[in-house]
């Protein structure tokens, strides 16, 4: 094998490597098949909506008028004419945003724009939740917690062991496990740290984009 041969081989192997990187990143950020998930604040998000893209969800709602430069280099890449079709964008904003994007979203093609429902905000469709349960959406999303994650609530349920239930069925005590402390009445337990629920306006544009591929808008 020729020396040029065995260059063009490594190549080509090379590039098979990245491109089986770029389809996972393409997964990673997908909350449905073809719905695309960007947030221009997050390090590795991709910063363009591809063509082929039938919709995408852009999370704007940690923008606000002291990082408002991380969200232009998306928006400038979206088209604003022409003839060929254009995705379903679905922006999530909060009263942060800054006047100046939510005047520039109005202008692109096929944009809804997704808040949690408040007076200070007009926006396309509003979403009733609260600011503290969508801080701590956004809290967990800048933690790196997948968006997907934030799509359903996760319900904690006590986990009986069968043997615990027949001990309390038949009413008899209920048996420590060897060497547990004795439970002290007066003894206050630290409340538990609050974990971040649903993303309800996440989960919103979400199930808008699943209705119109229902309704074969989309």
């Amino acid at each position: 094998m020729t020396r040029r041969n065995h260059l063009r081989l490594r190549l080509t192997a090379l590039g098979c490597v990245v491109l089986c990187l770029c389809a996972r990143l393409q997964a990673s950020t997908e909350l449905a098949p073809g719905l695309l998930y960007l947030r221009p604040t997050a390090q590795l998000e991709a910063l363009r909506v591809p063509a082929t893209t039938p919709a995408a969800v852009i999370d704007l709602r940690a923008i606000t008028a002291s990082n408002v430069d991380d969200a232009l280099p998306l928006l400038t890449t979206l088209k604003t004419g022409g003839t060929a079709p254009h995705p379903l964008l679905l922006v999530l904003i909060t009263p942060t945003t800054p006047a100046s994007l939510r005047t520039r979203l109005t202008h692109l093609p096929r944009c809804l724009t997704i808040s949690r429902s408040t007076p200070d905000l007009k926006t396309d469709i509003a979403v009733t939740t609260t600011a503290d349960e969508e801080s701590l959406a956004l809290a967990a999303l800048a933690a790196g917690t997948p968006p997907a994650q934030l799509l359903s609530v996760a319900i904690d349920k006590p986990r009986y062991d069968e043997s615990v239930l027949m001990r309390e069925h038949a009413g008899a005590p209920v048996l420590l496990p060897p060497n547990a402390p004795p439970a002290k009445l007066d003894e206050k337990l630290p409340p538990p740290a609050p974990t971040p629920g649903a993303d309800a306006v996440l989960l919103r544009a979400v199930h808008i984009y699943l209705g119109l591929v229902a309704l074969k808008k989309i």
